[in-house]
């Protein structure tokens, strides 16, 4: 049954990131959404040619956020296009009461879920799904809630000239663990929310991991 909507709720945003289009699997789950008060939005990527993928997503998630500072919402909640929700990811990320929280899905490869931790230093290990709400140093962009707090602190960094360690070796930090230490230098903790596991679609092939 969809929640009503009331004075007192916070008003959300969502975010729907794409180079292409939106995978008519993720539109569905959004509209299949048990907490019914929001808007949303698809914004296409606008590739500029001197800038690498990560480059220019970050640029782009940074137009957002100009964008989204603007308005009177109250919490963002961003969506990648290849992203399928369960019913009630809003509801529960935004029972948490968190400036940053994310839902679960897994990387391309299948082999890991996109969250983890720091271990040691420049070393970070993939966490797996628990059911409780746990805190985290990485929180994937394709499914993260977060407030006008957590928005009006943090920014997007490319990280591609960084390296860490992870389990398959070294990787290039990226997007998403780069935001996750601008977060720990602003105080802000992060969080996975272990009852919102999200299929990822495989846009070779269709199949969801």
């Amino acid at each position: 049954m969809k929640c009503p909507s009331i004075c007192n709720r916070p008003t959300v945003l969502i975010i729907v990131i794409t180079d292409d289009h939106v995978e008519p699997r993720c539109f569905q789950s959004i509209l299949n959404q048990d907490y019914v008060d929001f808007a949303c939005i698809v914004h296409y990527l606008r590739p500029v040619q001197e800038l690498n993928k990560h480059a220019n997503v970050v640029r782009n998630l940074n137009a957002i956020r100009e964008m989204a500072l603007l308005t009177e919402y109250k919490h963002f909640f961003f969506v990648d296009s290849d992203i399928i929700l369960p019913s009630n990811a809003l509801s529960s990320l935004l029972s948490h009461r968190k400036d940053v929280i994310g839902g679960w899905y897994r990387m391309k490869s299948g082999k890991f879920w996109v969250s983890a931790k720091w271990v040691a230093d420049n070393t970070m290990v993939h966490l797996a799904p628990e059911y409780s709400v746990t805190k985290t140093d990485l929180v994937g962009h394709g499914c993260m809630l977060l407030s006008m707090r957590a928005l009006e602190s943090l920014y997007f960094e490319d990280g591609t000239d960084l390296k860490c360690i992870v389990e398959t070796g070294e990787v290039c930090l990226g997007p998403c663990a780069t935001f996750g230490n601008l977060a720990a230098r602003c105080g802000i903790e992060m969080y996975m929310d272990g009852s919102v596991i999200c299929g990822h679609i495989d846009r070779l092939n269709g199949t969801v991991i």
